[in-house]
């Protein structure tokens, strides 16, 4: 037997390794050290282990560009932990939609978590980490998958704002940027933020352009949920072009797909220079707590704040009225909850477990009550786990057409955006989207 050269070798697959461009090339992978250390005819080659990978794609680890998966990683139970890198996916980026609890200031964390535990669970959860780098440090030696931490805009502007309105101050734009900076010290690879969530919502386009121009100038990413409920998905795509441009940033838009809307504005801003993407799930839904039917100013404070407004009889009967109308006339809702006909949005978690896989028009006609009164109702219930999907009207075949021509645009890059990995229907997905970017080449 000729001498033991690698611990491994994979051999005969065929090999797509990323690289823009290239065609998929059938070889054989050599693996010492836990690295690979080469690639090509390594049939000669001696190896502890052969892998017979005939008929089969060899690809490098995936990135999930975009996914809420920090507690899990840390705290979950191993098919949380561990879902996603059995299917192999190999890397998250963090602060997805500019959540994150770090760094601390003079205001309550637990408050700015409240405002986000819809996308993580855990709505009783204290942050502990004050720093970014103390934040960062917890994941060390702990998570299954590599990190690519984004710094989060929500934690960084409440720690300088609290939950205050409004364009922020010469001082507390300063505390911004130190923030950011040591974001970017710590290791991030740009900022996130969620425009239709507070308190980022209350930004305005100039101080996300002076933050970006710090993270542009260190080489890395503004990467938004954009703001759909005050600028509509068209204003929202200029807004992201402009802070691009102005910035000198590379933009990459959460949750897009490629459609007769979209495709005009992405190919336009590429076409003056911008490096502007989009990242898609490939699935049928979204998912966002019930606040998302109002306009970002009706919770400013976050959840605390919401509930707190919904004590006065008037605020509440003027949310109550702004909800049914969300809900019976999906046309004057926010942009930021999906407006399409044929929608139907029912609950994933609530905070008591009553109300799952049921709507609130639903609920409302089985208990004789006006959906105003229920979806009130249940926002004082739930909070801060009152979590819809807002499943789409669409056929299968449509969802594929849509899937083919969002893969295929050069902006795409696949996602999740969930907060655990393991489930059949993404690995579904998957499957369809690997075969689709074969196709491409």
């Amino acid at each position: 037997m000729s001498e033991v050269t690698f611990e491994t070798i994979v051999a005969g697959g065929e090999i797509v390794d990323g690289s823009a461009g290239a065609l998929p090339v059938r070889a054989d992978i050599g693996i010492r050290d836990g690295r690979i250390a080469a690639i090509g005819d390594l049939s000669a080659r001696g190896t502890r282990e052969r892998i017979d990978a005939t008929g089969l794609t060899v690809t490098p680890g995936f990135i999930d560009a975009h996914v809420h998966s920090e507690p899990a990683l840390l705290h979950g139970e191993p098919a949380d932990r561990f879902g996603a890198l059995i299917q192999g996916v190999t890397s998250h980026a963090t602060g997805a939609d500019g959540f994150g609890w770090a760094p601390q200031g003079p205001h309550d964390p637990a408050s700015l978590w409240r405002s986000t535990a819809f996308a993580y669970g855990s709505p009783g959860m204290v942050p502990e980490a004050r720093t970014a780098a103390e934040y960062l440090a917890a994941f060390e030696g702990r998570t299954p998958v590599n990190i690519v931490p984004f710094a989060p805009h929500q934690a960084i502007r409440y720690a300088a704002c609290g939950w205050r309105p409004g364009p922020a101050n010469a001082t507390e734009l300063a505390h911004q940027h130190g923030s950011l900076r040591a974001w970017l010290d710590a290791g991030a690879f740009g900022l996130a933020t969620g425009l239709d969530y507070q308190p980022a919502a209350s930004t305005a386009t100039d101080e996300i352009v002076a933050l970006a121009s710090v993270v542009g100038e260190a080489g890395g990413i503004y990467a938004p949920h954009m703001r759909y409920a005050q600028a509509t998905r068209a204003g929202a795509y200029r807004e992201s072009a402009e802070i691009g441009r102005r910035a000198r940033i590379p933009v990459a838009i959460a949750h897009e797909i490629v459609d007769d809307e979209s495709e005009p504005l992405i190919d336009a801003a590429r076409a003056e220079g911008i490096d502007l993407s989009v990242d898609w799930y490939c699935y049928p839904a979204g998912c966002t707590h019930i606040l998302a039917m109002l306009q970002p100013e009706d919770y400013v404070g976050g959840t605390d704040g919401a509930l707190e407004r919904i004590k006065d009889p008037a605020e509440r009967a003027r949310i109550a009225a702004a909800l049914e109308r969300a809900l019976i006339h999906p046309e004057e809702a926010p942009e930021s909850a999906t407006q399409e006909e044929g929608v139907r949005a029912y609950f994933s978690a609530t905070r008591t477990g009553r109300y799952v896989g049921r709507s609130i028009p639903e609920i409302a006609a089985e208990e004789g009550r006006s959906v105003a009164d229920v979806a009130i109702g249940i926002m004082e219930e739930e909070l801060p786990d009152a979590v819809l999907v807002y499943k789409r009207g669409i056929s299968q075949a449509q969802l594929d057409e849509e899937v083919r021509r969002t893969v295929r645009h050069p902006a795409w890059t696949l996602t999740s955006d969930r907060s655990e990995e393991h489930t059949s229907e993404l690995q579904s997905r998957l499957h369809l989207v690997c075969r689709l970017l074969l196709e491409k080449k």
